[in-house]
């Protein structure tokens, strides 16, 4: 009896270490360096592969590792002079871009917020947003947006490894197998941290996470971040679904009704129709965009050439915009 009593004290001993341990994780990392050191050892330890290629990486030291190029087929791009030795190397990715997030705070600049801003500081170093990625796609995916590039066909810059870019319009579009997980991050930190997503970005994203519906791995993942950070991503465990698109469009614009996102939203009540086209057409390049999509604003002045109908403008003369 009495060996029993102490066996199980000591087992009382270990499961209170345990979640004692745990319990040291369940807080909201504090720095960008910090959150690389717990997501190697504590999330991706038993899984080792990059967010774009699935490239295998050995990890090195406390924030760092190497990349397998032979396990994903991986091929240098070579378009930058550094590309080799950033291909070699593990970088942690910040999926919405940090400019990003720094352009929608009110400190203004990276250095003030991380002086000033504590929400940006967390932000910064949330895990949910931060994956590690090979070096060299870090550096050309940049903060450049995602999209559906159909003008682009998937090429071999990479090797086996899908990852289109469009360097001239600053836009890229990742494989399919992590469109889901893009979109679901995407979405996580417009809710936690109420960060916009344009008209594009919402439907762009509605319709990923529906196609892509969440991996075994992103759920995994997904847990192991949540202890170490406190919360979960309610688009991960299925407590939030995008489907409710804010737009300032009325049904009557049919901006969406010709099929090409196959995703059922709704129009927010509380809208009203905006002033603006529907349609704008640049006179110099002689495509035309829809009111909602990232390159509508872009146009000087001069060169908008408004539109209420897609017919209208083709009938001018003016192709669709395949980027929106």
């Amino acid at each position: 009896m009495r060996i029993f009593n102490v066996l199980r004290f000591f087992a009382f001993v270990a499961i209170g270490l345990f979640i004692g341990s745990a319990v040291t994780f369940a807080s909201p990392m504090q720095t960008f360096d910090q959150t690389k050191s717990a997501l190697l050892q504590h999330v991706y330890f038993d899984n080792q592969k990059t967010l774009y290629c699935g490239c295998d990486f050995q990890r090195r030291g406390r924030n760092g590792g190497t990349v397998d190029h032979d396990s994903c087929g991986y091929q240098l791009d070579g378009r930058r002079g550094d590309s080799e030795t950033r291909a070699a190397r593990i970088e942690f990715e910040h999926i919405v871009p940090i400019s990003v997030i720094t352009r929608g705070r009110p400190c203004g600049n990276r250095s003030e917020c991380s002086r000033s801003d504590a929400q940006y500081r967390q932000i910064k170093a949330d895990p949910f947003n931060i994956s590690p990625a090979i070096g060299e796609v870090n550096a050309l995916r940049s903060n450049y947006s995602f999209t559906e590039l159909t003008h682009i066909s998937f090429s071999e810059s990479f090797g086996a490894c899908d990852f289109k870019f469009d360097a001239r319009q600053r836009l890229v579009e990742p494989a399919d197998s992590v469109k889901g997980f893009i979109a679901r991050t995407y979405m996580y930190v417009s809710w936690a941290y109420g960060m916009p997503l344009n008209e594009h970005e919402q439907l762009l994203f509605a319709k990923w996470h529906h196609e892509h519906p969440v991996t075994d791995w992103e759920l995994t993942r997904h847990n192991r971040v949540a202890a170490l950070q406190g919360w979960s991503n309610p688009y991960v465990t299925g407590e939030k679904s995008w489907t409710h698109i804010k737009t300032a469009f009325t049904a009557a614009t049919g901006l969406y009704g010709d099929g090409r996102y196959s995703v059922t939203h709704s129009i927010d009540a509380n809208n009203t129709a905006s002033d603006d086209p529907a349609f704008v057409g640049n006179r110099n390049s002689g495509i035309y965009f829809p009111r909602g999509c990232h390159w509508y604003d872009r146009i000087s002045g001069e060169n908008r050439v408004p539109f209420d109908s897609a017919q209208e403008a083709e009938a001018a003369g003016y192709r669709a915009a395949r980027n929106c």
